[in-house]
């Protein structure tokens, strides 16, 4: 199976590739940060986008990130008194009607993952939006470190071949140069390196900084970050066999 793995494009899609041509294959993966700050118009251009794709790829999987805000039940888009868009949190938490009639009207192809997975060709996939916190009053799906983020991580399951997650482990394509810091999951870490037994490949992005693969052991690591830390879109995606 060929897989191409692409994350934080933030609204730019229609211009990689102006920087790189996207190959064809039989999984287009998306892990998350498709928008800037996840408005309706930029939600909807993107799912369109995807559904160009299926003239390239047999399947395309993506997950949200945290900028795709409208994703995650705690916000909503609203208009602000000054005729501005802003995100405000949603006391209703539920997805907004427009939103689930998209996704429902997805191609029976293109599958969106929010901490549940699907099987392509006997390849099981995960997918999970869930980073750990990060100004968690601005950005979609933070949880708290320790007990509360491990409960989404204990939800993968032990067959998984293909898990895609918006952010990273740690110590695994997370390291920010300017702070000289790692910032991933330690319970991700947890997961990923000893308790999922099938895994081969985990994709995420969520830190431009730390694009690129590494592989462990039976396991290949793939920060798939288009975006560069000064959000151009020229990082290649990351095309494997598995």
């Amino acid at each position: 199976m060929k897989i191409t793995c692409i994350s934080d494009t933030h609204g730019l899609h229609n211009h990689m590739t102006n920087y790189h041509k996207l190959e064809s294959g039989d999984v287009l993966l998306h892990a998350g940060d498709f928008s800037n700050i996840g408005k309706k118009s930029e939600i909807l251009d993107f799912i369109a986008w995807l559904h160009r794709q299926l003239k390239q790829f047999n399947h395309i999987v993506f997950i949200a990130g945290n900028h795709d805000r409208s994703m995650d039940p705690m916000f909503i888009e609203t208009k602000s008194s000054v005729g501005h868009i802003k995100i405000n949190h949603n006391y209703e938490m539920q997805k907004p009607e427009w939103l689930l009639d998209a996704i429902s009207h997805l191609d029976k192809r293109i599958h969106y993952l929010e901490n549940s997975g699907v099987s392509i060709d006997d390849i099981n996939f995960w997918g999970s939006p869930i980073t750990p916190n990060f100004y968690e009053q601005y950005w979609a799906f933070n949880r708290a470190r320790g007990e509360e983020i491990a409960k989404y991580w204990d939800m993968i399951p032990k067959d998984t071949n293909v898990l895609i997650t918006h952010g990273p482990a740690m110590g695994i394509g997370d390291y920010i140069k300017d702070q000289k810091v790692n910032v991933g999951c330690e319970e991700l870490e947890t997961k990923v390196r000893y308790e999922l037994p099938e895994l081969k490949l985990h994709v995420f992005g969520h830190i431009h900084d730390g694009y690129g693969k590494k592989i462990e052991r039976n396991t290949t690591y793939v920060n798939a970050s288009i975006c560069t830390e000064q959000y151009v879109p020229k990082n290649a995606p990351i095309v494997l066999e598995l």
